[in-house]
């Protein structure tokens, strides 16, 4: 007498297949967004760079007028690699462009604040903006430093 399973367990050929399947589709769509991922992970690498890079170059220039230290007026142009060290603008190692303006300004007694190009500072206006290659605009700031007095 022959016996006949009705009740086996396991999966069949036909589902093997469809997991695969399934399984195909979804690495795939992973693969696909693990270039959105690489690029998104650079941009905000540039940008952590580039912000603490400006952040400095403002610092440097208030607290060289904040200790009374008369600054340069016009604007300067440095370049920096990855690090934020100073390099050379035509070095290959060159990431970064910082255009720094510095201009004299005046308050004037109704509290206005005034920058033209003759004026008697007692206020700077300093503006940096930063740029990359592949950024059409890059970053900028500006801070307003009056120079204190010795205590």
């Amino acid at each position: 007498m022959k016996k006949h399973l009705s009740n086996e367990k396991g999966l069949t050929i036909v589902e093997c297949i469809m997991a695969l399947f399934l399984t195909t589709i979804m690495v795939v769509s992973l693969i696909n967004m693990q270039s959105l991922a690489w690029v998104g992970a650079g941009k905000s690498d540039y940008l952590g760079r580039a912000v603490g890079i400006l952040q400095r170059e403002l610092e440097n220039r208030e607290y060289d007028i904040l200790k009374s230290t008369t600054p340069t007026t016009g604007t300067t142009t440095t370049c920096s690699d990855r690090d934020g060290n100073v390099v050379d603008c035509n070095q290959a190692g060159k990431m970064f462009t910082v255009t720094t303006t510095t201009t004299a300004c005046s308050i004037t007694s109704a509290g206005v604040t005034t920058c033209p190009t003759t004026a008697t500072a007692n206020i700077w206006r300093v503006d940096v903006q930063l740029g990359w290659t592949g950024s059409s605009h890059g970053l900028g700031s500006t801070i307003m430093v009056s120079p204190q007095s010795n205590f």
